[in-house]
């Protein structure tokens, strides 16, 4: 099964690629996007169509790698799935942002910048449903640190940060949506508070555990 989900999310990576390559001769040199109501941007089609299958194949590409280092602790199967399920989702909304690109150029006019960053809150939303899900990895560094000690406070640590990434994300789809009234940008600041607070509440919740748990050896 996990075999098929590391194909499944590598097909994916590779769609936005073979659309871009696709469209590329019928569309003009000047790739123009509406940013928002009064802000037209002028871009070159190469290489700005082809940015986001890049960096889909290559976040792919990472969390696969990062799954395949963890696949050497046997007791992180279930969290293996949940990797390359991430991977899997993460490659829909990057092909779904970049067949927004595309539709400009034939057409369909609407601003970039709500739908944008509706999908920066779908992917954030689905990235930090996921989070609680996984265990500390060698990655997290001192929440690995912590996990090593006490497992149970790292295991709460890792769904703060999940849940944070969650509601941050819903709060930017939800302003975008009302983009009229609080604008897009206001959600994007508000959500790195919100994320800057939480990772600063467990990181230094986990320095304070690990600081205790090494005085009580």
């Amino acid at each position: 099964m996990s075999k098929n989900k590391v194909l499944i999310s590598m097909l994916f990576s590779f769609v936005g690629f073979l659309i871009s390559l696709i469209v590329y001769p019928f569309i003009e040199s000047q790739f123009i996007i509406l940013w928002s109501q009064d802000n037209m941007i002028n871009l070159e089609k190469f290489p700005f169509l082809f940015i986001v299958p890049f960096f889909s194949f290559i976040l792919t590409l990472l969390i696969i790698l990062i799954s395949k280092i963890d696949k050497l602790d046997k007791n992180r199967k279930n969290d293996i799935n949940v990797y390359y399920s991430l991977a899997i989702i993460f490659s829909l909304i990057t092909n779904i942002i970049q067949i927004i690109i595309i539709s400009y150029q034939f057409g369909f006019i609407f601003k970039f910048n709500w739908l944008f960053y509706i999908s920066i809150g779908v992917l954030i939303s689905f990235i930090g449903n996921y989070i609680p899900k996984l265990r500390p990895t060698k990655f997290s560094f001192l929440m690995y640190r912590l996990y090593l000690i006490n497992p149970k406070e790292a295991i709460k640590s890792q769904r703060i940060r999940g849940y944070s990434l969650f509601f941050s994300g819903i709060f930017i789809m939800l302003c975008s949506i009302l983009d009229n009234l609080f604008g897009s940008l206001f959600a994007i600041i508000w959500a790195i508070a919100i994320l800057l607070v939480a990772l600063l509440y467990n990181y230094i919740n986990a320095y304070l555990k690990i600081v205790k748990g090494g005085a009580h050896k």
